[in-house]
């Protein structure tokens, strides 16, 4: 971490968004089998990334499905808080970065939120 405070800011954020993202699979989820969960979800295109890091329903949810959400968004918000802290960036930006990165490499035919709004397959 070191030596990634004598970059650039801009590169500083990138690197911590890029190491989050990495740490997302799994970061620290309430259950165990969250990540499976979310996998499954996203599979059955129940589930997209939005663009601020965060996932979203893609139409109508259950209360088990909600409570999924609820937990790997918590978790996330969490996880960007501290590189937020980390970096001295804004929490903002960090969501952002992280959203880009989530969306981007979504597997094709995933939902993902468009500037708009819009759930759309990749």
């Amino acid at each position: 971490m070191n030596r990634l405070m004598h970059r650039p800011m801009g590169f500083r954020l990138a690197a911590l968004a890029f190491l989050a993202v990495l740490s997302l699979a799994t970061p620290g989820l309430s259950r165990a089998d969250d990540a499976q969960d979310l996998a499954s979800a996203k599979s059955a295109g129940r589930v997209g990334e939005r663009a601020d890091g965060m996932i979203g329903a893609v139409s109508a949810s259950d209360a088990a499905l909600q409570a999924l959400i609820s937990r790997i968004n918590d978790a996330r918000l969490a996880a960007y808080h501290r590189i937020a802290a980390d970096s001295a960036a804004p929490l903002a930006a960090v969501q952002s970065r992280a959203g880009t990165k989530l969306t981007s490499e979504s597997p094709s035919g995933s939902y993902v939120m468009g500037a708009d709004g819009q759930w759309r397959r990749k």
